[in-house]
């Protein structure tokens, strides 16, 4: 799901398409996809970088600059040679915030129990736990020159790990593994 603005013009002059609906609604539509998983901008009066939701007004990004460097941080990722990911359904991720003694679920909870569990997971692979400035309570974005790191936590928990060195991915790899099959088994 991609910004189109050509698509998003044509939208708000198609009369069977409700893009003026959700104008009126302060939702302004900037991402159309036809499964009908839109992003919007949540306008609001004195906003002047609005938050970034879908229709059901569930958070995306805290706002439009956010989720740009968010989306070109994907680009820097492939960059690196070397790449993993893991990813899980909300029952494998709650079952992974119980294992571990977080007080949390992927639907429940505060942005702030759900993100010490991110830094827990940071901390766990080694690596720097300072995230990026465009990184919000649902996209935990780090690198250096070596390795970039976006865990998203948006449906459950995506970890998405690029790096220039076979022994660190490898490391991380092992890392991630380690922590994963202790739920999965």
């Amino acid at each position: 799901m991609e910004p189109n603005i050509d698509t998003i013009i044509d939208l708000f002059l198609d009369t069977d398409f409700d893009a003026i609906d959700y104008l009126n609604q302060g939702l302004f539509l900037f991402s159309y996809h036809w499964t009908e998983s839109h992003c919007f901008f949540r306008l609001k009066m004195g906003d002047d970088n609005p938050l970034v939701t879908d229709y059901n007004n569930h958070y995306f990004a805290e706002n439009f600059e956010k989720y740009l460097f968010q989306k070109a941080f994907v680009l820097f990722r492939e960059k690196f040679e070397h790449k993993s990911s893991v990813g899980t359904s909300i029952i494998t991720c709650d079952k992974l915030l119980k294992q571990y003694s977080f007080p949390c679920s992927i639907c429940g909870g505060t942005s702030e129990e759900q993100m010490a569990f991110v830094l827990w997971l940071v901390k766990s692979l080694e690596l720097d736990e300072k995230p990026t400035w465009f990184s919000d309570k649902l996209n935990y974005c780090c690198y250096n020159e070596h390795y970039a790191l976006h865990i998203n936590l948006y449906h459950s928990i995506l970890i998405v790990f690029s790096c220039d060195s076979i022994a660190l991915k490898n490391k991380v790899d092992c890392i991630l593994k380690s922590i994963f099959d202790k739920v999965t088994s």
